[in-house]
């Protein structure tokens, strides 16, 4: 299974040097998907204000730039709504 490394530029910058082997690039999307949510809360949660500029970079093992998932992009998006409006 391939490495990925997320990378994560908010109000700190965090390098990840160890990676998660996953199945593959839409695996690690979710995965960054799921951190960046995770990190909004923890914001939220401190009381600061959500940049949407901030971001997490996935790169493979060879630290290439696979995905960037910027907050903005993420606080932008709408799940889709059970039932009738």
């Amino acid at each position: 299974m391939p490495r990925f490394y997320f990378h994560v530029f908010n109000h700190i910058m965090l390098h990840d040097s160890e990676g998660q082997e996953l199945a593959g690039i839409e695996a690690a999307v979710r995965e960054a998907r799921n951190a960046a949510a995770d990190l909004i809360c923890d914001d939220i949660k401190a009381g600061r204000l959500i940049d949407p500029g901030h971001r997490i970079e996935v790169t493979d093992a060879q630290q290439r730039r696979v995905h960037v998932l910027r907050f903005g992009d993420l606080l932008r998006e709408r799940s889709p709504r059970g039932g009738s409006d």
